[in-house]
């Protein structure tokens, strides 16, 4: 083996560790307060790839000299990344938030049953499935926002927390697979396996729109005593929006979604759209471009390290049968973000359809196992984690009350 694989490979192992040990790293701030920005940089799930990359980049320059480098980078293709950062700019604005909690805010003053269950099943099911269209960071952003003025003030027990937390972090996982361009793991693919819209629906909508309702019941019969006794004095108001400004959103949004192949054409209209919320900045608040990039930046550093793993990824994947990719890839993404599992795997050349299914689908499923195993996790988490003891979100309990729901979804994606 080379000096320089063997490099590029630690480099990966190490970007991985890295990902693990991210929340015990951010615990340092407190003993080290002069360094505290550095560590909360360091510490930031979307750019830990990034920052490794940096590093591969470094070694490469190195070792086999600045034409290597720049023949590698010119040899990939940041086409997904940046479609990432457009479409998520465009699907988080204050417009189109705002009309999705609206269309929530009516279903709930249909008085079907009582507010605090109508919110419940709604955002936990009716959101989630939503971001396979205004893509699964907007879709947990809208969804913990209304929890956090809803139900998680008036919530008494830590267990139902927990559970409705791991609930809508799965839920968010699958909800975005409907179609080929709102969650990252499927985005990463579907380029490359030609997985289009027709073949997304008809391979997974009938599956997760049962395991996203199973998975919302669940919780509710659980604690089915607590929500009837929760008070219901909620009090849900239309939010002003203007329906033509939405309207030209959704159009910037199809647009984009269109050109998704094309980089010039779709970073073009996304500059448009810039230029068109400063002109009616009065409808708009601040753009989700941080958000969006570091998405992004996580994205490009995983193609960056990603594309130096082939030579034993070939041989340690398509050595294992379709069961263990199943389960195999449900419980690497607990260590690691799904999206990175799912782009290693389409560095393959030729898989099975069934490796390509298992793989996926394997991902999807052990989203809501930890923080980092999905890229909008620590949106949600950062929105919620005031109500927890202590202000955290204790991983263990995470997983723990994740493990039923994600058990529901592996049996309900290969039956």
């Amino acid at each position: 083996m080379k000096l320089t694989t063997s490099l590029y490979l630690a480099v990966f192992v190490l970007a991985l560790i890295h990902t693990f040990l991210a929340s015990y790293i951010k615990t340092l701030d407190s003993r080290f307060p002069n360094y505290k920005r550095f560590i909360h940089l360091i510490t930031e799930i979307e750019l830990i790839f990034p920052l490794w990359s940096l590093v591969l980049c470094l070694l490469m320059l190195l070792f086999e000299g600045q034409n290597k480098l720049i023949h590698y980078l010119h040899s990939l293709d940041f086409t997904e990344p940046l479609f990432v950062i457009a479409i998520m700019t465009i699907a988080g604005t204050k417009p189109i938030l705002t009309f999705v909690e609206n269309i929530i805010i009516f279903f709930v003053q249909k008085h079907i049953v009582k507010p605090a269950i109508s919110i419940y099943f709604l955002t936990l099911t009716l959101l989630p499935l939503l971001g396979s269209f205004i893509t699964e960071p907007a879709a947990m952003t809208i969804s913990a926002i209304i929890l956090k003025e809803t139900l998680f003030p008036r919530i008494q027990s830590e267990k139902l927390r927990y559970m409705m937390l791991s609930i809508l972090f799965v839920n968010v996982s699958i909800g975005g697979a409907l179609t080929p361009f709102a969650a990252p793991p499927i985005l990463m693919v579907a380029n490359t396996w030609h997985w289009d819209m027709s073949f997304m629906l008809s391979t997974f909508a009938i599956k997760i729109l049962t395991i996203v309702v199973m998975n919302t019941l669940l919780g509710f019969l659980l604690f089915k005593k607590e929500f009837y006794t929760m008070d219901n004095t909620l009090t849900l108001s239309y939010k002003k929006v203007s329906l033509g400004v939405v309207v030209t959103h959704v159009i910037f949004m199809i647009l984009v979604i269109l050109t998704s192949h094309d980089l010039t054409l779709f970073v073009g209209i996304l500059i448009v759209f810039i230029v068109f919320t400063h002109i009616y900045a009065i409808h708009q608040e601040r753009l989700m471009l941080r958000e969006a990039s570091f998405v992004g930046l996580f994205l490009t550093g995983l193609i960056l390290i990603g594309s130096q793993q082939t030579w034993w990824l070939s041989t340690a994947l398509t050595s294992l049968t379709t069961i263990q990719v199943y389960l195999g890839a449900t419980l690497l993404t607990a260590i690691t973000d799904n999206a990175a599992l799912t782009y290693l795997g389409s560095l393959l050349a030729n898989p099975s359809d069934e490796f390509k299914l298992s793989l996926v689908k394997g991902a999807i499923a052990g989203g809501g196992l930890t923080l980092i195993a999905n890229a909008p996790n620590p949106i949600g988490a950062t929105i919620l984690k005031r109500f927890f003891n202590q202000e955290k979100i204790k991983p263990f309990l995470l997983l723990k009350y994740a493990l039923l729901p994600t058990i529901i979804t592996l049996l309900g994606l290969v039956i």
